[in-house]
């Protein structure tokens, strides 16, 4: 928790418009069950904690090395407060990262592990749609 709370003032800075943020239902439906040509990394956050920061850069770094290796990667931000299908996660202060390819759910690692982020990330990220 500390960590990512440390590093979030710096982290502003950087230009995360790579980043999408949804608060509801609707807006995870679109930019992660829906999405089909990606590997879709979720910081699953409560709005009282706030998403986790302290990654920010390892995340704005691992996509452009991504995009460069021709594999694509969509960062999340997801407030779980009015997503019903993030409920289990709602009152939790150690962020969730979920992992999901094609709409469906692949792994999940709680709290900010970056080697376990980082496996999954290059494993699972996904080759341009033909």
């Amino acid at each position: 928790k500390g960590r990512c709370r440390r590093a979030t003032a710096m982290a502003k800075k950087m230009d995360l418009s790579f980043v999408k943020v949804v608060s509801d239902m609707r807006g995870f439906q679109s930019h992660v069950l829906d999405n089909t040509d990606a590997l879709v990394i979720v910081d699953v956050y409560a709005k009282c904690w706030g998403p986790c920061g302290g990654l920010d850069q390892y995340f704005y770094n691992g996509v452009l090395d991504m995009e460069e290796a021709g594999r694509r990667v969509t960062i999340v931000r997801a407030e779980v407060d009015n997503i019903g299908a993030l409920h289990e996660y709602k009152d939790n202060a150690k962020p969730h990262f979920l992992f999901y390819v094609r709409g469906e759910l692949i792994g999940s690692v709680k709290g900010p592990q970056l080697p376990k982020i980082q496996t999954f990330m290059y494993e699972h990220a996904q080759p341009p749609v033909a």
